[in-house]
């Protein structure tokens, strides 16, 4: 009986190990050490949740009853660095804002937990309104509106958003978002499970017209379960700087004006990391693309793409989607994608469709290594127009299950010098796609730039390791040193 390698189970183990060595690095004012310091009290809200939200002081920890407060609440105070301001509910369930919760230009240093927001047919469930900063949502589950379950306004920055629930907001065939990310900067979604809205999961940078020159920055969403929304688990546009890793989609499917994309990078994106997700039961696993709005194509095209280490598996066709219908990865108008390292099983059509309309407008310089892919009807790996047109194109040391790329066979492929490096068949791995101990995909890859254990990379998502970039990114600002060896 084969068995997984014991070093795959990395892949499972590493990111709590991560997540418990810690996530993020407040960052302090200068001026905070001259800030007079409050001591925190804990204030019972027995009445108005208003008043009790108006005369709050630094370090008032505002303790709700287990009832139902209504009403807008409108917070215009602000806490401290250190001191902040709770609103602290009697746990999910219990306590009830039936209503909708507003962070006005002069809210800073609240945090918000334990508690449900139903937005009772509203628009937003709660909305953080330029400059409001340092703003905590926690264990909060919101539902019920029309809009956003939260909206995290233009020029807001430092908000934090973890371990929530937020579904059913619904506009019928109109967007309402999980979370909407306007210009914002410093914002970490991570630990949600967001469900069940008629937009996106999650978009980020939400003004959809050409030309808007401003940018969402320093986006990270991670660790989150994204399904089962009406268009996309997350549209990223016009967003520079943002790094999705560790989340879990499922559930996306073609409708009149969505494709059924379970990722969606667009606009001018730039600098995007897609890092050791799981996508799964969508029409579309990833799709990289110039967009267009209303008929206008947008007038650039996404930057600096990594898509590294992430497992996308039974994607489904639609009679209602797009040339890269059934497909793991569609990969249209855009400059220096890298797809390294993924493990793509069972999509219906293609495993990774390169496709453009406009014959001057092909994706530039895109490197794909070390991938495992499986079309099933179609290719493993197609392209939609001669590859003579292709600037700057990499591609080798990727395992192709069916054996067909770009329309013809391996050896084909293989003979006209488009790869030196390619494997095929029968992959050899568990239900996780990990490779098992006779696996041709074990130190079968290529180097990349990340850690790896064994005498080289592996092919796939399969080795953790070799999605831990040398330079560790991102908020955990930590140095591991790690000696990782192979284990058979």
């Amino acid at each position: 009986m084969r068995t997984a390698s014991y070093r795959h189970t990395f892949v499972i183990l590493f990111p709590a190990l991560l997540f418990c060595l810690g996530m993020r690095q407040a960052s302090v004012p200068r001026n905070a050490g001259r800030q007079k310091i409050h001591t925190a009290r804990e204030v019972p809200v027995v009445g108005s949740l208003q008043a009790a939200v108006n005369a709050a002081q630094p370090g008032d920890v505002l303790l709700l009853q287990a009832t139902t407060y209504t009403g807008q609440v409108d917070i215009e105070r602000a806490g401290q660095p250190g001191t902040p301001i709770v609103i602290r509910g009697a746990g999910r369930g219990a306590t009830v804002l039936a209503g909708k919760l507003v962070f006005g230009t002069a809210a800073a240093h609240w945090t918000v937990e334990d508690l449900d927001v139903n937005a009772a047919g509203d628009d937003d469930g709660i909305r953080i309104n330029a400059p409001a900063h340092d703003i905590t949502i926690r264990q909060v589950h919101l539902y019920g509106g029309q809009g956003y379950g939260v909206r995290v306004g233009t020029d807001v920055y430092a908000v934090l958003i973890e371990d929530c629930e937020i579904d059913h907001f619904d506009a019928g065939d109109s967007d309402a978002h999980g979370i909407g990310i306007m210009t914002a900067s410093d914002v970490i979604v991570r630990r949600c499970d967001i469900h069940d809205n008629s937009g996106d999961a999650i978009q980020v940078n939400t003004p959809d017209y050409p030309g808007y020159g401003r940018w969402a920055s320093q986006i990270w969403i991670e660790n989150n379960q994204l399904h089962e929304c009406r268009e996309n688990a997350l549209d990223i546009k016009s967003t520079h700087g943002l790094t999705a890793r560790f989340n879990r989609m499922w559930g996306f499917h073609a409708v009149d004006n969505s494709d059924g994309m379970a990722v969606q990078v667009q606009y001018d994106a730039q600098d995007i990391t897609l890092w050791g997700n799981q996508i799964w039961d969508a029409v579309e696993g990833i799709e990289i693309s110039r967009g267009s709005k209303s008929g206008k194509v947008y007038p650039l095209a996404p930057l600096r793409v990594t898509i590294v280490g992430n497992w996308l598996h039974d994607f489904v066709t639609s009679s209602s989607g797009d040339s890269g219908n059934g497909s793991g990865m569609d990969i249209r108008s855009s400059t220096y994608v890298k797809v390294y390292n993924n493990t793509i099983q069972r999509a219906a059509s293609k495993g990774i469709y390169v496709g453009s309309s406009d014959p001057s407008d092909r994706p530039q310089h895109l490197d794909i290594r070390n991938n495992v892919l499986h079309g099933q009807a179609s290719d493993d790996l197609d392209f939609g127009f001669p590859l003579a047109q292709l600037n700057g194109l990499t591609v080798d040391f990727n395992h192709y299950v069916s054996s067909r790329v770009n329309g013809e066979t391996l050896i084909d492929w293989v003979s006209a010098g488009y790869e030196q490096h390619a494997t095929s068949g029968d992959p050899l791995v568990d239900t996780w796609g990990l490779p098992l101990e006779n696996s041709p995909l074990l130190d079968s890859g290529t180097p990349l730039g990340y850690l790896y254990g064994g005498a080289a990379p592996d092919r796939g998502w399969g080795e953790f390791s070799g999605m831990i970039p040398l330079t560790l990114p991102g908020p955990w600002r930590i140095h591991i040193p790690i000696v990782m060896h192979g284990h058979r």
